[in-house]
C-alpha cells in the first residue's frame, strides 16, 4: 500500500546548491551524473507501479505551493490543511530538540533554507551563478534524462573535448554507483561497517583537492 512522492529539481539549480558543499559532490560532472542516476533509477518502478508514484517538480511546488500540496494530499488520501504551509512557523522539535536548538544544530551553510517559507528565489538561479562551461557539462551529462524529466537543455550538442576532460570524474561516479550496488547486497553487519568508514573517502578527496590549491 506504499505510495511515493518523487520530487525533482532542475539539475543546474541543484549544482548551484552543491557548490556550497566542501567534498566531492561539488564537482559539476559528478553532480549531474548522480542526478541522472537518481532520475533513471525510478523509471522501472514508475512503469511497474504508475498509480503509486506522484512526480512533483520543485519549481512548481514553490510557485504554486497550495495547489501542489493539495495534489500530494490527494495522492496520499489525506486531508489538506493550510497549516502545512506554515511549517517554518511551527516548533518542529522532534520531542527532544526545539526549533531554536535545531537551527543551531543544523549547519546554516547547508540547511538554512529549511526554516524559511517556500519561495522562488532559487528557481533558475543557475542562469546567473554557473559558468558557461558548468552549464555545458550539466547539459551534456544529464542528456535525454533532463528532457524526460521536463527540463530544457541550453546546450544540446555533444562536445568531445569537454567529455574527455570530465571522463575521470564520470568513471569515479560509475565506480561509486557500482560500489553502492555491491554494498547493498552484503550482510547487514558488513554493510554498516563499510558505511561507517565511507565518510573517510570524501575527506581524502578534500585533502588532495586542497593540497593542489596550496
Amino acid at each position: 500500500n506504499a505510495k511515493f512522492i518523487h520530487l525533482t529539481r532542475d539539475y543546474r539549480d541543484q549544482m548551484v546548491s552543491m557548490k556550497k558543499m566542501d567534498f566531492e559532490m561539488s564537482q559539476p560532472a559528478l553532480v549531474s551524473y548522480r542526478w541522472k542516476l537518481s532520475v533513471k533509477s525510478l523509471y522501472p518502478y514508475k512503469e511497474k507501479y504508475p498509480d503509486k508514484f506522484l512526480t512533483i517538480k520543485y519549481e512548481d511546488l514553490v510557485k504554486t505551493p497550495e495547489n501542489k500540496l493539495k495534489e500530494i494530499c490527494n495522492h496520499l488520501n489525506i486531508e489538506y490543511n493550510p497549516v502545512m504551509l506554515d511549517f517554518h512557523k511551527i516548533d518542529v522539535g522532534s520531542g527532544f530538540m526545539p526549533k531554536e536548538a535545531m537551527k543551531k544544530y543544523h549547519s546554516k551553510k547547508y540547511h538554512s533554507s529549511l526554516f524559511n517559507p517556500l519561495n522562488t528565489s532559487k528557481v533558475n538561479s543557475w542562469e546567473n551563478i554557473l559558468t558557461d562551461k558548468e552549464v555545458k557539462i550539466a547539459d551534456m551529462v544529464t542528456g535525454k534524462s533532463a528532457v524526460t524529466a521536463g527540463y530544457k537543455r541550453k546546450y544540446e550538442h555533444f562536445n568531445l573535448w569537454l567529455y574527455v576532460t570530465m571522463l575521470p570524474i564520470l568513471i569515479y561516479g560509475w565506480i561509486w554507483d557500482l560500489s553502492r550496488k555491491v554494498i547493498n547486497v552484503l550482510p547487514f553487519n558488513i554493510k554498516m561497517a563499510i558505511y561507517k568508514i565511507s565518510p573517510v573517502l570524501p575527506a581524502i578527496y578534500l585533502r588532495l583537492k586542497n593540497n593542489k590549491h596550496d
